[in-house]
């Protein structure tokens, strides 16, 4: 049975149950939707993605490796991670960050992107932000963000949250489709979704200029807000102000399910 045929059945018991017009048709059918973010599912949707991907000649490896994952920065010179994914900057493990690597034509590194999840509990990400920003640059004394500048929902991320971050690929892949790279990004949040499910928010944080390359139809968050990360003195590594993107867990079964009902748009 393909992922199609799984959301096919669910929306016929839909169609037996609640007859059109009823109000609690749309209801049911949304509630069906999310419901069918399974983990079998999602294996499947993933499965498709490394499928079409391998198609396109992009091979991809999964690790939690943090030696190899500096490596591969090193083979495709790019210049640096971010704070919150750099190793070197803090104690991963295993069960809170992995890295998703491209090997192109010949088995060459040419790409990566990562995740970590954070268990914040009821600290709002404005004030985790706030203060992991002082244990990353403890000689700045003015580097945190400028709270004046944050975005209501910075009060409201919090819990089970998955930062997303450093996707880049090297020259090989640079004249890679777009959507190839956008099925890149759903592979990452498919393993997201396997690997620390229940989660309670995705977030990322987008630069300027990648917003106005269509950085959020990339990424397929549904929100952005725009220069929310903004350094009241910017430390020497960083570069440009940041868009905040965001999903709740809602929004991610609704994105998933999407494609889980229509695995044709990858």
């Amino acid at each position: 049975m393909t992922v199609h045929d799984l959301h096919a059945a669910s929306a016929r018991s839909v169609e037996r149950l609640f007859p059109r017009g009823d109000p609690a048709r749309d209801a049911v059918a949304l509630d069906s939707r999310r419901r069918s973010v399974s983990e079998l599912n999602v294996a499947l949707l993933a499965a498709e993605c490394v499928a079409r991907l391998s198609a396109g000649g992009i091979e991809v490896e999964q690790t939690s490796d943090f030696d190899r994952a500096m490596d591969c920065v090193g083979e495709m010179d790019k210049p640096y991670l971010t704070d919150f994914l750099s190793p070197r900057k803090n104690d991963f493990f295993e069960s809170n960050c992995f890295w998703l690597i491209l090997h192109g034509a010949g088995g060459n590194v040419s790409g990566m992107v990562g995740a970590r999840m954070d268990e914040t509990g009821s600290e709002p990400l404005s004030a985790y932000s706030n203060r992991k920003l002082r244990n990353l640059f403890p000689e700045e004394e003015d580097v945190p963000i400028r709270q004046d500048r944050l975005p209501r929902i910075a009060q409201e991320i919090r819990g089970r949250v998955v930062y997303t971050g450093d996707l880049f690929v090297g020259p090989g892949l640079r004249t890679t489709n777009r959507q190839m790279l956008r099925t890149l990004v759903l592979l990452l949040y498919s393993t997201i979704y396997l690997k620390w499910q229940p989660f309670d928010w995705l977030y990322a944080f987008l630069r300027d200029r990648d917003v106005s390359r269509g950085a959020p139809w990339l990424y397929h968050f549904p929100r952005v807000y725009p220069l929310a990360h903004s350094w009241t003195l910017r430390p020497s590594v960083q570069t440009g102000e940041h868009w905040l993107a965001a999903m709740d867990r809602l929004e991610f079964a609704d994105m998933l399910s999407t494609y889980l009902a229509a695995p044709h748009r990858l």
